[in-house]
């Protein structure tokens, strides 16, 4: 295929190389079967009903003319027409158009050949070689060797006829025949021409865009092709991504935990976790949430496991495990951030000894009310160095507790409104008698009412703690 040669304006041979000009050519007749049809319907019935004309312009020649007309030349070109219905008789589609073309110029010339001097078709029938030129060049999608070739051949049958059967040429300059003769191939000449010059624009324009759509379907094929890698290995990353995720809840007498996570692209930026202890009554709880999206949010989303797996003793302090975070991804993430929330809860004391890092406000349902719990902290990533204050939140039983990033809280309805603000409070006090599992399904399902649907502009994490009371 010419990808970075195209043809030029001049080129006399229209043509591509090799396999590109096969396809070409079955391209262009596919493409210019409905015109051909179209041209050979017009050329039959016009054929037809210049017939009428033959009583009054050849009226000693018109029962000759008729059977020029209608039957041989009418009778060939229904022919060509019916053979484009034939699926074998595409390849050979230039070559019939031809045929009937040339049938169409002969058939005029023969009237012109057969009319009397005193006939007014005698002189004026070169007029119909003007339609038939017209139709060569532009109607039957003739490319432009076989127009040109088809028009050679009816122009010298018609030279012939002029000089050798009428006898134009016979009396001279002066003589008025010549005077005919010279006038109607004024005219030809004009109108193939003119001819040439429309046929040759329409075949180059026409191979111009074939280049070009192959050009551009070549294009569309790799990007196809390059989707279709990215896509599989956004899936498998889909997959590992997945596996940074605990595989299941963790069971610490005195206390359930629930989790819910939605990335908003098949890898996100949002991460938790459950820490587990040697001590059976303590148990960690991670969150955070990358800025950005997509796959850079989810490389630093496993930058962020890989601390958590490796942080050892650290883990039993909130402060010095976000510190030690905040030292190690500091200048590695680029422009990006985390924020996070990472606490331990002691089980035996119902206390959680939190500390939060930017990340989005606890919110802690307690007998129907809702509290957000506020602490101070800044953002993991930009600031070496940076210490963290460690909070202590005492617990009750039957209090819950809810981390979460700002995509639950910040996803808007079709009024603009923040769910956090709209309706997230409601929806906590109305099933505050739920366990936390069915709560935070009630959560999910009021998300969606209040977007309408399952699409979201950022991820939605949510991390649930439920202290049970003696009776659970």
């Amino acid at each position: 295929m010419q990808s970075g040669k195209e043809m030029d304006w001049f080129d006399p041979k229209l043509r591509f190389e090799g396999e590109t000009e096969k396809d070409f050519r079955i391209h262009y007749d596919r493409e210019s079967l409905s015109y051909m049809r179209l041209g050979l319907l017009m050329a039959a019935a016009l054929y037809g009903v210049f017939g009428v004309l033959d009583i009054w312009i050849i009226p000693q020649s018109h029962v000759i003319a008729w059977v020029i007309r209608f039957g041989i030349v009418i009778p060939l070109v229904l022919g060509v027409l019916a053979l484009t219905y034939c699926r074998r008789a595409i390849p050979w589609l230039q070559e019939l158009m031809s045929l009937q073309s040339v049938a169409l110029g002969l058939g005029i010339v023969a009237m012109i050949a057969v009319s009397r001097e005193g006939e007014p078709g005698f002189k004026y029938y070169y007029a119909g070689l003007l339609l038939v030129i017209m139709g060569i060049f532009s109607l039957f999608r003739l490319r432009f060797l076989y127009a040109l070739t088809s028009l050679l051949i009816i122009l010298s049958a018609y030279e012939y006829t002029a000089i050798r059967i009428q006898k134009l040429t016979a009396g001279g300059f002066s003589s008025p025949g010549y005077g005919l003769f010279i006038n109607n191939n004024f005219f030809f000449l004009s109108s193939i021409l003119i001819g040439i010059v429309v046929a040759y624009s329409m075949e180059y324009y026409i191979r111009k865009d074939f280049l070009q759509l192959r050009i551009i379907r070549a294009g569309q094929d790799r990007l196809e092709d390059l989707l279709g890698r990215m896509n599989y290995e956004l899936t498998l990353a889909q997959h590992i991504q997945a596996q940074l995720l605990p595989r299941g809840l963790p069971s610490v007498k005195g206390v359930r935990c629930g989790a819910f996570y939605r990335p908003m692209e098949k890898v996100g930026g949002d991460l938790y976790d459950f820490v587990r202890f040697e001590e059976p009554h303590l148990i960690g709880l991670f969150i955070s949430d990358v800025s950005g999206h997509g796959v850079p949010a989810a490389l630093i989303t496993s930058m962020a496991k890989t601390i958590i797996n490796t942080a050892g003793n650290i883990l039993y302090s909130p402060p010095e495990f976000i510190q030690h975070m905040n030292d190690k991804m500091t200048g590695q993430i680029g422009s990006h951030f985390l924020t996070a929330v990472y606490g331990v809860y002691d089980a035996r004391e119902m206390v959680l000894r939190y500390t939060r890092a930017g990340h989005a406000y606890p919110v802690l349902l307690r007998d129907g009310e809702v509290v957000r719990v506020q602490s101070p902290g800044r953002l993991i990533g930009i600031i070496p160095g940076l210490v963290y204050q460690e909070m202590n939140l005492q617990l009750n039983p039957g209090d819950r507790l809810f981390l979460f990033t700002d995509g639950l809280v910040e996803a808007k309805n079709i009024c603009g409104e923040d769910f956090g603000t709209a309706i997230f409070p409601g929806v906590l006090q109305a099933l505050s008698a739920e366990p936390i599992g069915s709560l935070m399904e009630g959560i999910y399902g009021a998300l969606k009412e209040h977007r309408g649907g399952e699409e979201f502009e950022d991820d939605i994490c949510i991390l649930g703690l439920e202290v049970l009371s003696g009776e659970d």
